[in-house]
């Protein structure tokens, strides 16, 4: 299938829906060259659209709009610098709002970047306006507070599994949650192991986030929905 590009617009970082296609952004001072590798859904071959240095480059920024629907694609960028020889390496998008290949907990990870559906309904909803004075606050792990089997969810250890606890974080007489670490990290980091089993320790708290815009997919119910997932939740609290 042959892609249809423009000149895209570079005041807007990440992979952002504007009329007609996608509009691709990123921030790369020190890149000599870059390519847009990009993933049709079902497909492990990408599709390569380089980035013309004359057309695709304002200053730091390189920008490239692909025309059409990409909703389920996934895609990563291949950059070049003096720093690797420019012989090229894959890199991962920062500003990306989602990252398939993390979707199972504790499962080796293969990460790209995902271009999700816009829209959604937030019913009206607007700021509770409760004074700070009156506030009480419950900081939780989203994976850790639910896992319990006394918790009672049907979904532990994700975000629908902590709107199932409203009514209990309502009893307790709380009026906030602060949510620890919520952004996609790779939990197979840690390098520590359990001293009797040998057991490769993992990272369960995720202070080593891979991009601050995309909601940690293995807390989802649902693999693939993890944003959807995560604004029902906000929504609901």
């Amino acid at each position: 299938m042959a892609y249809k590009t423009r000149e895209g617009n570079p005041l807007i970082l990440g992979p952002v829906r504007v009329a007609g296609g996608i509009n691709f952004s990123v921030f790369g001072p020190e890149f000599s060259k870059i390519c847009l590798l990009l993933f049709a859904p079902g497909k492990d071959e990408p599709v390569i659209l380089p980035f013309d240095c004359r057309i695709n480059r304002h200053g730091d920024i390189w920008h490239l709009m692909v025309v059409g629907d990409l909703a389920g694609y996934r895609y990563a960028y291949k950059v070049y610098s003096a720093a690797d020889n420019d012989n090229g390496r894959l890199a991962l998008d920062p500003y990306a709002r989602y990252l398939s290949g993390g979707e199972v907990w504790g499962q080796p990870h293969q990460w790209l970047g995902g271009i999700i559906a816009d829209g959604f309904d937030w019913h009206g909803d607007r700021p509770l306006e409760r004074p700070l004075a009156d506030t009480i606050i419950y900081e939780l792990h989203v994976r850790g507070f639910s896992r319990h089997k006394s918790a009672g969810v049907r979904q532990p250890g994700t975000y629908s599994g902590l709107v199932e606890k409203i009514p209990y974080l309502r009893e307790l007489g709380i009026t906030a949650i602060e949510l620890l670490p919520v952004f996609e990290f790779d939990e197979n980091d840690n390098s520590h192991f359990q001293p009797e089993s040998g057991r490769r320790l993992k990272n369960f708290w995720g202070y080593s986030p891979l991009a601050f815009f995309a909601p940690k997919s293995a807390y989802a119910g649902v693999p693939g929905e993890v944003a959807l997932e995560f604004k029902t939740m906000v929504r609901q609290m």
